[in-house]
């Protein structure tokens, strides 16, 4: 039977990559009281108009019942606006209230620096190839994801 060697196994080694920066990025977004699925919430939805919660789902690769409930707490910590689609009348829209504006744009420089603290320790070249072999990884997993029992 094959051994499985924690420090050697690829999804752990993400695992514990994505822990470790998230832990630091969190400390940003705590200060607000925010959850990690909360604070996702708030960054898709900083980048765009409004999405549906379908959509948020697919931008952040979250369960559906993660963002449901992410969302209404938002919606009642008034963050989050929540609408009626008035195109289809069916699909609800979310979007950053004024307040949820402000904490989105108080958290994304202590993200950003974050990311720019790590992206000086790599250099250019290695963040590049790190951005490449990412998508790579992404795209992997996602192609042997019907093939997992």
């Amino acid at each position: 039977m094959p051994r499985l060697l924690l420090d050697e196994f690829l999804p752990y080694r993400l695992s514990v990559a994505d822990h470790v920066v998230s832990q630091v990025i969190e400390r940003a977004y705590a200060r607000h009281e925010l959850s990690a699925p909360q604070w996702r919430v708030i960054a898709v939805l900083g980048e765009a108009d409004a999405l549906s919660q379908r959509e948020i789902v697919d931008r952040t690769r979250m369960d559906k019942l993660t963002i449901s409930r992410a969302a209404r707490a938002l919606a009642m910590r008034r963050v989050v606006l929540r609408r009626d689609d008035v195109s289809d009348g069916r699909t609800l829209r979310l979007s950053l209230s004024s307040q949820g504006r402000r904490i989105y744009d108080a958290v994304i420089p202590a993200a950003l620096e974050v990311e720019q603290r790590i992206a000086d320790q790599l250099g250019a070249g290695d963040r590049k190839a790190l951005d490449k072999l990412l998508r790579k990884v992404e795209a992997a997993a996602l192609a042997c994801e019907d093939g997992i029992k």
